[in-house]
């Protein structure tokens, strides 16, 4: 079943963000997916958060010194 649970989390990620946004959903759903296919989809989403997280903080850190150096 975890197998499984890896390919659908594949697929929607191969979908586009719309679509992560539908695991995001279903991860926080225990009366609608067993309880692997949460695991696989909890691990993996934040993991995808996490780097989306740091990817903004650089830039936003990168801006506001920019910022700083224009004025």
């Amino acid at each position: 079943m975890r197998k499984r649970a890896v390919q659908l989390r594949e697929l929607l990620t191969k979908l586009g963000p719309s679509f992560v946004k539908v695991g995001q959903a279903l991860s926080s759903r225990p009366d609608l997916l067993p309880k692997p296919y949460l695991e696989v989809f909890i691990h993996s989403f934040i993991h995808s958060f996490i780097q989306i997280v740091k990817v903004v903080g650089v830039n936003a850190a990168e801006m506001s010194n920019k910022d700083t150096q224009i004025f």
